[in-house]
């Protein structure tokens, strides 16, 4: 061990004077100097005392070793000291050697554990070896994780902690499940697990100890990885040992060119959103590059929080569970939605499933019609965030609904961009919707579910009044609006307006409108 680093066990403001020809020189012994001392060879350091310096004379004072002569200046003032010393303030030789001894075989298990795994890192074949190498030498097992929380690698001493629900999930599940995520605050500490650049310690009364380190693969943020205090307790150098094998595995994971928890699809994907220009040809042949074959049965689902509280963090975990459910999907993360693609001729069996999933965690889906232009992927996509964008219009009261359903709110939404969309509206309905406000009746309403249900006995049924009362509000919306003849042009017009009213209510505040 370099002289420099193993004095700084020693206090600096209690050092008086330093004497040393050769400052650069390895220590690999601390010892207590005695009357029985010969061998005062270099590299090795001597705790002494003023009387025991006194006593063992001339016979040390032109040896390479090193003193640490315990006391004061005044003490040594008027003695003869060894070419190689330290004046060190203190009293208690005891607590001098102990704190040097003990910094030399910290530093000696340090040194040993990075040859040991820089020559690992050169002879392992796999991630799996060097960790298994690395969990001997720390004596506790190492898990190796993406950003996702999902368990890629792990050394062979595997723990099942049935006190540790985290370590059971990622064991068992493979991931840490949502339910998880909110029991412990899990998003806060993959935050802290980003931001935190070197090893530290994770402490909670509900889980065991984790040394946690972060991994930065290629400039990207890749994971992290973690060993447990599941054998033994941490050892005061297990920090370091940690943060030298972080610079060993981003080594390994970047020769290897393993990527977080992502797929050469889903990255295809991910240019398709990013609007890059494809033709059929050429992406299907860029994807059989990745021996990905495409058949021209597409399918998109893309999925949102319905409280829009969800964290990023939180949807990963939904994302990691919908990959368990789904294998033959590719998910994909965009603004903390997950989209869902689908290469198959048939995805209903896979909505009924899906379904359970979305009520249990109170998500929304919209799933797309069934599409054959893998280069329409991205403008479907940008449909289908649309819908999921209308539920705060529109409060859908299902977890889960078709884009074909509500194909028309996107028209609507497409013109209302452009301004003016009052012009759109049938003047006549809105005439009944501000009487309707003025009096407190319900006569547009009434028309609207006669209209969508082509039937006044069922619309009847539907709002829960007699025949008689449903044949009395149409009979007034006809006098209110004017409208008598109901021609197909008629009823789309006003069915179009109800629909522009759902996503514009504020058309009806308007003054002197139309």
């Amino acid at each position: 061990m370099k002289l420099s680093v193993l004095i700084e066990a020693l206090s600096a403001e209690n050092i008086e004077e330093i004497h040393i020809k050769d400052k650069s020189q390895n220590i690999c012994q601390v010892c207590n100097l005695s009357l029985t001392s010969v061998a005062f060879t270099k590299n090795i350091i001597y705790v002494v005392t003023a009387p025991v310096l006194l006593e063992v004379g001339d016979g040390c004072l032109e040896a390479p070793s090193i003193f640490i002569l315990l006391g004061n200046l005044n003490d040594f003032i008027d003695m003869q000291k060894p070419e190689n010393y330290i004046i060190y303030q203190s009293d208690a030789p005891g607590e001098v050697f102990t704190a040097l001894l003990s910094k030399l075989n910290l530093e000696s298990r340090i040194l040993e554990a990075e040859l040991a795994i820089s020559r690992a890192l050169f002879d392992c074949t796999s991630i799996k070896d060097l960790l298994d190498v690395a969990a001997s030498i720390l004596g506790n097992p190492i898990l190796l994780q993406d950003f996702t929380t999902r368990l890629l690698v792990h050394s062979a001493n595997e723990v099942m902690a049935a006190d540790d629900e985290i370590l059971n999930s990622v064991f068992r599940m493979g991931y840490v499940t949502s339910e998880l995520f909110q029991k412990y605050d899990y998003a806060n500490v993959l935050e802290q697990i980003k931001n935190t650049p070197q090893t530290f310690l994770l402490k909670s009364p509900k889980k065991r100890e984790r040394l946690i380190c972060r991994l930065i693969v290629n400039r990207r943020y890749f994971g992290w990885f973690l060993t447990v205090a599941y054998n033994h307790p941490f050892k005061d150098s297990d920090i370091e040992i940690m943060n030298f094998l972080c610079g060993a595995l981003q080594l390994f994971l970047e020769k290897e060119n393993i990527l977080p928890n992502t797929t050469r699809s889903e990255n295809l994907l991910q240019e398709l959103i990013q609007d890059a220009k494809y033709s059929e040809a050429e992406f299907k042949k860029r994807a059989e590059g990745f021996s990905w074959m495409l058949h021209d049965h597409y399918y998109i689902i893309a999925i949102s929080d319905k409280t829009r509280k969800a964290e990023s963090r939180m949807m990963m975990s939904y994302r990691n569970h919908l990959s368990l459910i789904f294998p033959e999907a590719i998910i994909l993360e965009v603004n903390r939605k997950l989209i869902l693609f689908f290469d198959t001729k048939e995805v209903g069996i896979c909505l009924n499933v899906l379904e359970a999933f979305l009520e249990k965690y109170d998500l929304l889906a919209v799933c797309s019609n069934q599409f054959h232009k893998i280069t329409d992927f991205a403008y479907i996509l940008n449909q289908l965030l649309m819908v999921i964008g209308l539920e705060k219009s529109l409060h859908f009261n299902k977890s889960l609904i078709h884009y074909q359903d509500y194909i028309m709110y996107c028209a609507i939404k497409k013109i209302g961009r452009e301004g003016h969309i009052q012009y759109f509206c049938m003047p006549e309905l809105l005439e009944v919707f501000r009487y309707d406000h003025k009096y407190g009746t319900s006569f547009a309403y009434s028309k609207r579910i006669a209209l969508e249900l082509a039937s006044v006995t069922a619309a009847a049924q539907k709002l829960g009044i007699h025949r008689n009362t449903m044949e009395y509000r149409l009979r007034k919306f006809n006098d209110l609006s004017g409208i008598s003849n109901y021609t197909a042009d008629i009823v789309e017009r006003l069915l179009f307006t109800y629909k522009i009213l759902d996503l514009y209510p504020e058309i009806l505040e308007e003054k002197d409108i139309l």
